[in-house]
C-alpha cells in the first residue's frame, strides 16, 4: 500500500504550463522531423542519394537529420515532461541553435524566405524565454 501512495505522490508533479506546452511542441517537432526522415528513405531506396544542386536538400542529409532530430526532440520532450534537469539544458541549447539556423535560412533565402523559418524561430524564442523564467527554474531545481 505504501508503494502505491509513493507512486501517486510522484505522479502529482507540479509542472508549469509552459513546460508542458514546450514538451508537447517537442513531441510534435519530433513527429514532423521523423516523418521527413522516413519519407526521405524512399528517395534513398530509389538511388537518389545526393541532390546535385543543394546538399542540404539531398535525401541522405534529410534522412539522417530528420531521424536524428526526431530522436533528440522526443527525448527532450519526455525529459521536460518529467522535469529532468538535463532536458532543460538540452532544450535551451536546441532553442538557441534553431533560432540561429532559422534566421540564417530566412535571411539568406535558402528556402526562398518562407515564413516557416520565422515561425519556428519565434516558437523557439518563446520556449527560450520560458525556460529562463523563475517559475520554470524553480520547478527544475526542486525535482
Amino acid at each position: 500500500m505504501t508503494n502505491r501512495a509513493n507512486n501517486m505522490e510522484n505522479n502529482s508533479i507540479n509542472r508549469p504550463t509552459s513546460v508542458a506546452a514546450i514538451s508537447i511542441f517537442c513531441w510534435l517537432f519530433s513527429f514532423a522531423s521523423g516523418m521527413v526522415g522516413l519519407f526521405s528513405i524512399v528517395d534513398l531506396i530509389y538511388g537518389n542519394i545526393l541532390n546535385d544542386e543543394n546538399f542540404f536538400l539531398s535525401p541522405l542529409f534529410l534522412t539522417i537529420t530528420g531521424i536524428g532530430l526526431g530522436i533528440l526532440y522526443f527525448s527532450t520532450g519526455t525529459g521536460l515532461w518529467r522535469l529532468r534537469k538535463w532536458s532543460r539544458l538540452v532544450a535551451i541549447i536546441i532553442s538557441c541553435v534553431m533560432i540561429l539556423i532559422n534566421l540564417v535560412f530566412f535571411f539568406t533565402s535558402i528556402t526562398n524566405g518562407q515564413s516557416t523559418e520565422l515561425t519556428i524561430g519565434i516558437l523557439h524564442g518563446l520556449a527560450l524565454i520560458s525556460l529562463f523564467s523563475a517559475k520554470v527554474r524553480l520547478a527544475f531545481t526542486s525535482s
